[in-house]
Parts: C-alpha cells; sequence; structure tokens
C-alpha cells in the first residue's frame, strides 16, 4: 500500500503517538501503560483534559472520515488509499457509539502492529486497544477530581464522561482495584487480571518483531 503525503503536523501527531510504543517485546502490564499513555497524549494534544471529543479529535487528523451508517458491527476503520475510514453504527447508543469511535482510534494507532496478529495475540491486543478506549474517554486525573470531590455514584460518572455503565466499571476496576467492584458481566479484564503471571511475561511478534508490516499511514 502506498504511503500518502500528509501535512507534517498531521503525520507528526500520528507518529508521535505510534512512536510512544517501544521496539522488541514488553509485558501486557507496560503494554496497557503505554495505551494510557497514548490517550493522555492524544488528549493533550485536542487541548481537551476532560474527555474525547469525536468532533475534535477529526479535526486533529485531517486525513480521518467518520460515517455513520447501518453497519453489522458496532465500529470497523480502514484505510481507503487517500485516508482512514472509521465506520460506527448509527443506531447505536450516544456511549456507545463513543466507545466504537475510541477503539478505532486505536486500532489505527496501533495498525502496524496489527498486521503481525496471530490467534495467540489476538486477546492481548484486544485488551490493548480496548484499554486505550477506555483511557481515552475517561482519563485518570479527571476521575480522581471527581472522585475526591464526593462524585462517586457509577450512573452520576457514566453520564459525566458520556460512556455506558460498563466502561465505567472496567475503568474504576482498573484504577481502583481495591473497591472490589464486581466486574460487568461478559467483561474480558479477569482474561488479564487473573492469568499466571508466567502467561503475560513477554508479547513479542508483533511489536516489531516476527514479521516486517506494511507502511501504512
Amino acid at each position: 500500500m502506498q504511503t500518502p503525503t500528509e501535512s507534517p503536523n498531521q503525520r507528526s501527531l500520528l507518529n508521535q503517538l505510534r512512536s510512544l510504543i517501544p521496539t522488541g517485546a514488553i509485558s501486557l502490564g507496560y503494554a496497557l501503560q503505554v495505551a494510557e499513555q497514548q490517550a493522555d497524549y492524544l488528549l493533550s494534544s485536542l487541548d481537551a483534559s476532560t474527555s474525547l471529543s469525536i468532533t475534535d479529535t477529526m479535526g486533529a487528523f485531517s486525513r480521518l472520515t467518520v460515517v455513520y451508517d447501518q453497519t453489522p458491527v458496532d465500529g470497523l476503520s480502514y484505510w481507503n488509499g487517500t485516508s482512514w475510514i472509521i465506520v460506527i453504527q448509527a443506531r447505536a447508543p450516544l456511549s456507545r457509539r463513543r466507545y466504537s469511535f475510541a477503539r478505532e482510534v486505536g486500532y489505527i494507532i496501533w495498525h502496524e502492529h496489527l498486521e503481525c496478529e496471530t490467534p495467540d495475540r489476538t486477546n492481548e491486543l484486544r485488551h490493548i486497544i480496548n484499554h486505550f478506549a477506555y483511557s481515552l474517554l475517561i482519563p485518570a486525573p479527571t476521575l480522581d477530581r471527581l472522585w475526591t470531590n464526593g462524585i462517586r455514584d457509577i450512573d452520576t460518572l457514566s453520564h459525566t464522561f458520556g460512556v455506558s455503565h460498563h466502561v465505567t466499571v472496567t475503568r474504576l476496576i482498573h484504577l481502583r482495584p481495591w473497591l472490589n467492584i464486581n466486574p460487568p458481566r461478559h467483561t474480558t479484564w479477569h482474561s488479564y487480571v487473573e492469568r499466571p503471571p508466567a502467561h503475560a511475561e513477554t508479547i513479542t511478534g508483533w511489536i516489531r518483531g516476527d514479521c516486517e508490516p506494511e507502511v501504512t499511514p
């Protein structure tokens, strides 16, 4: 796939987000830290410390288009040769559309590493990208400030951040595990917090290891 020419600023933002991913093998825990760092960096670049704005994010990437359509899935993204396209299920609730958008932005950032995906790495990649979306939708500093000010009701927090109850609970489990909050149903959280340590020792290959992914913007 041919790499298009982008303006320096547009190219720089995406490259800087991708450059935060270390070369070589890293632990799953560290990969999650990188995903959170990427989300913080993007929000800082957008001057949006509170939470994600779809409109502002689209404006930061001139080669990014969002399409709302009747898709069989909540969201998907692809490169059409000239720009990145994010397709979001038009009938989904607003909170779900926001989550789908954040997740697809994560896929675009980690795109080169997805080229190296194998079945053994599928869950790890999903966790990392989902964590990026959670971090983008519920920034830790903002949640900390609200929590300190006594705003701790899950419904209130969900409404404040424009996310689902599931996203809020999952984020709280990550940031405040001592609260012993029950995970939402069908969550994938247990699959990477209850693994034996040896399983998550390193993630290899898809981080510039086993293959040379095709270069795309």
